[in-house]
């Protein structure tokens, strides 16, 4: 294979790659998921992630339902917006939630509302992908693809706070 098939044919596998690879792995808060971006994108689901019932934002939003759990690094000048798409109608929510799952402020986005990293403090934080409450059943679960445009900054461990 040559040409554009080839690079056509390697980008497929290793999407088909990274997808069954973010499926096959439980992710909970104790041990959340390093994320594998391809392209500025990252495909995953929430069936088999954390369980339901999650106390998160400080005990202001409850999960009922399983939950997508990975690290983000967010660095000094950070750029990035987080977008969740490709939710096949499920009302489902991100929230960036730090230092822990269940302890720390958070951000939520949605479908029509991005997660833009630039105020928010350096640090290591849970990004989350889940039901929304509000509007989801409590074993509904499927895919989901995060894009992301801009940039992480530059992380630094010995500086990086989280939220305060």
């Amino acid at each position: 294979m040559n040409g554009p098939f080839r690079s056509l044919f390697v980008r497929a596998y290793a999407g088909a790659l990274a997808l069954s690879f973010a499926s096959a792995n439980a992710q909970t808060c104790p041990a959340p998921m390093a994320m594998l971006w391809m392209f500025n994108q990252f495909s995953a689901q929430t069936c088999g992630g954390e369980a339901a019932g999650l106390s998160l934002c400080n005990g202001l939003l409850f999960t009922n339902a399983p939950a997508f759990v990975a690290t983000v690094q967010v660095g000094e000048s950070a750029t990035a917006e987080l977008s969740l798409g490709g939710v096949d109608a499920l009302p489902m929510i991100m929230v960036l939630v730090g230092p822990s799952c269940d302890e720390g402020g958070c951000v939520i986005g949605d479908p029509t509302t991005p997660i833009s990293l630039a105020k928010v403090p350096p640090g290591e934080y849970d990004l989350l992908v889940t039901t929304s409450p509000a509007d989801g059943a409590p074993d509904a679960c499927g895919p989901f693809t995060l894009t992301y445009i801009g940039d992480f900054g530059v992380f630094d461990r010995i500086f990086a706070d989280g939220f305060d």
